[in-house]
């Protein structure tokens, strides 16, 4: 199986469902969920794709329904968000570079264990990106955490 590949499974077959759970709903490789008056969403944003590996990151923020550029669509991206942060924003220094986390984002290779590359996420989203999404239940929540959190560094 090469890395597009391994991607298009993993998005289907776990990232998905575990987002779904969390109370999000999916559009291609964009997850929302409503929140008392705004969106958080998660946008999976590829930049670096061939055969043998994919390079991506995660897009997370909010939004409020005015801001979404295409709402005939119904649909909510990066481009969207009026506060955006990549998933390092989330993450503690010790989850910044593991196997298939460095500096820009994350990394499936095809010579990779899927399995092994799912234990990965599902442990940075798990233990520190929906729990720290999961108190945004105000937009003064929201404010007052991203507020407080210096701006990460675009993908």
């Amino acid at each position: 199986m090469n890395a597009r590949e391994k991607q298009a499974l993993f998005i289907k077959e776990y990232l998905n469902p575990l987002l779904k759970r969390s109370g999000y709903r999916a559009k291609g490789t964009s997850w929302r969920r409503w929140q008392n008056g705004f969106y958080i969403v998660i946008d999976l944003k590829n930049y670096s794709r061939n055969k043998d590996y994919v390079d991506f990151c995660f897009k997370i923020g909010i939004t409020v329904k005015a801001r979404i550029r295409e709402a005939a669509k119904n649909r909510t991206r990066y481009y969207n968000l009026s506060i955006s942060q990549k998933e390092e924003y989330y993450l503690p220094d010790e989850r910044q570079d593991h196997n298939f986390r460095h500096g820009s984002g994350y990394r499936i290779m095809a010579k990779n264990d899927l399995d092994d590359f799912v234990l990965e996420l599902f442990n940075d989203f798990h233990h520190y990106i929906l729990p720290k999404l999961e108190k945004l239940r105000t937009l003064k929540a929201c404010l007052e955490y991203y507020r407080q959190q210096p701006v990460a560094s675009a993908c």
